[in-house]
């Protein structure tokens, strides 16, 4: 699909094969339709969709980059803990 805008109206177009080779056609079918329209911002659907996520998916990976960094204090932590411990416990004394 290609998403259009023409003074400031969005307007859609399918195709069956490659989005991009379609808007060459679509820019004469408008200008032989009428002249004083101004076509500009062409994008693909995919583009579109694209470009309105970017935020969405940074914030997404930083979520889950600074979840796993947690994850590994956590872990990094209960070992020095149990380490800790294991070293500090009293041992206990044979008997003769």
């Amino acid at each position: 699909m290609v998403l259009l805008q023409a003074m400031r109206c969005p307007t859609g177009s399918r195709s069956a094969g490659d989005p991009h080779a379609l808007i060459p056609e679509v820019r004469r079918l408008l200008a032989s339709m009428d002249c004083g329209v101004p076509l500009f911002d062409v994008k693909t659907q995919t583009g579109q969709i694209d470009h309105w996520l970017v935020q969405e998916r940074l914030f997404a990976r930083l979520s889950g980059f600074f979840g796993l960094l947690a994850l590994a204090l956590a872990c990094v932590g209960l070992f020095a803990g149990f380490a800790w411990h294991w070293v500090r416990k009293p041992r206990d004394s044979p008997r003769a």
